[in-house]
């Protein structure tokens, strides 16, 4: 009987060992690193596992003081290149774009989201109704434009993913889901309840991730009072059609507040986390929703900062401070 005991023990411990994760719970604390300056107006940012770099996308679209463009960065902040300066880029088959959103898929080609433009006779510009999405291989090529351009109906879209050979692009009501090769579309349609006031349109979309067993996650403003600013973590299951609907932990109260840009990242060991634009804040969910722990972003030296997008790779994090154009790097203990 003990023997069997004792084997059953055994049997019990080399599951456990074969089932365990990384336990975020054991985590102390995000502590503040270093930062360095980009671009002004950073908004997006991958990170390419292959050569540790940092890819940032930037926009100022200020007429007086106009940039838009893509650098790379080392481990340490500083600048190994600018992949594109969409000011100067004629590689593509438009006059100008508006960069949006970037992924990278499981070779490390870089996917880049953008809002074309077309140049007229008066030296303004027209934006067609669609988008497109312009293909950088892992050695930083340019390889080809995917032009939605003339596609019609529901707005542009907000952010870019890749999930099982995939590209999907959404604006928080449509899920476009497009193939690589053929391009060939298929719309999902996420399941809103217009009768609901709390949800969609209402909870606007900023930023989007895909988790390996295809749940898709959502972030963005929690509600349309201006002075009263949250984030919302939703989640749709494509298999049930299911959306579920949950709200970040923090909330902040901030006069005339412009819309909110929180960014999301959702990490091999599937935690989400968060930078919380408003709350000025790094906020880590576990796969449940849970809150687990947080870190005040001012705690980077500046009064104010705007978290607008996150990833973490080797229990460092990368955040996007779109208020000062700095990448804030931290560790986890």
């Amino acid at each position: 009987m003990n023997r069997l005991k004792h084997t059953w023990i055994g049997i019990l411990l080399l599951l456990s060992l074969a089932c365990e994760k990384e336990d975020v719970s054991k985590w102390d604390s995000i502590n503040f690193q270093f930062s360095y300056a980009v671009e002004e107006r950073p908004f997006s940012i991958a990170y390419m596992e292959s050569n540790h770099t940092l890819y940032v996308a930037t926009l100022n679209p200020s007429k007086n003081d106009y940039s838009a463009k893509i650098q790379v960065f080392g481990e340490e902040g500083a600048l190994v290149k600018t992949l594109v300066d969409f000011a100067s880029f004629d590689e593509g088959l438009y006059d100008r774009y508006i960069p949006v959103d970037l992924t990278l898929d499981n070779k490390q080609n870089l996917y880049v989201l953008v809002r074309p433009l077309l140049k007229q006779a008066d030296n303004s510009w027209t934006r067609p109704s669609g988008f497109s999405i312009l293909l950088f291989d892992a050695h930083d090529d340019f390889i080809k434009e995917l032009d939605f351009s003339d596609i019609d109906g529901e707005g542009h879209p907000s952010s870019l993913s890749y999930y099982d050979g995939q590209l999907y692009v959404t604006n928080g009501r449509v899920l476009k889901q497009i193939d690589i090769e053929t391009q060939q579309i298929v719309n999902i349609f996420l399941p809103i309840e217009e009768e609901d006031p709390d949800t969609w349109p209402y909870l606007h979309t900023t930023d989007m991730e895909i988790d390996d067993n295809g749940m898709i996650y959502f972030t963005g403003q929690a509600a349309l009072n201006s002075d009263s600013v949250g984030c919302h973590l939703s989640n749709y299951n494509p298999e049930t059609n299911d959306l579920t609907k949950k709200y970040a932990k923090g909330w902040t109260w901030m006069c005339c507040a412009m819309l909110n840009n929180p960014g999301i990242y959702l990490s091999k060991e599937g935690y989400l986390f968060l930078a919380s634009y408003y709350q000025m804040s790094i906020e880590v969910y576990d796969e449940n929703g849970d809150f687990i722990l947080d870190c005040d972003t001012r705690g980077s030296g500046f009064q104010e900062t705007r978290p607008i997008d996150i990833l973490t790779f080797n229990k460092k994090i990368y955040v996007a401070d779109h208020f000062n154009s700095q990448i804030h790097v931290y560790n986890l203990n």
